[in-house]
């Protein structure tokens, strides 16, 4: 069970979480897991930024947040152009190498 204080939420709410926050929320990585370094760079893309101003793309993000079978849901997000595009600039930063 991980624990939550008001300080881990209020810094979660103003998007300042740090990399220990970061750490103390997930409590086991794998393979798959991006370092919290990689993810903090994903804030200083203004890529990023100009496509989450797209009232539409961020309501798609939410509805797939929200859906019951996130596979099911991804695999229908990979059709959407927009939402293709909102996941290649994520990936260019957190793997540049691919």
């Amino acid at each position: 069970m991980v624990k939550c204080n008001a300080e881990q939420t209020n810094n979660q709410v103003t998007n300042e979480t740090t990399e220990e926050d970061y750490r103390q929320i997930v409590p086991f990585t794998t393979v798959d897991t991006v370092d919290p370094e990689k993810l903090l760079q994903l804030r200083n893309s203004e890529k990023l930024k100009d496509l989450l101003r797209n009232p539409h793309l961020r309501e798609y993000l939410v509805q797939l947040d929200k859906s019951p079978n996130a596979w099911k849901a991804m695999k229908i997000a990979m059709l959407e152009p927009l939402f293709i595009e909102f996941a290649d600039e994520c990936l260019n930063i957190v793997e540049p190498n691919l």
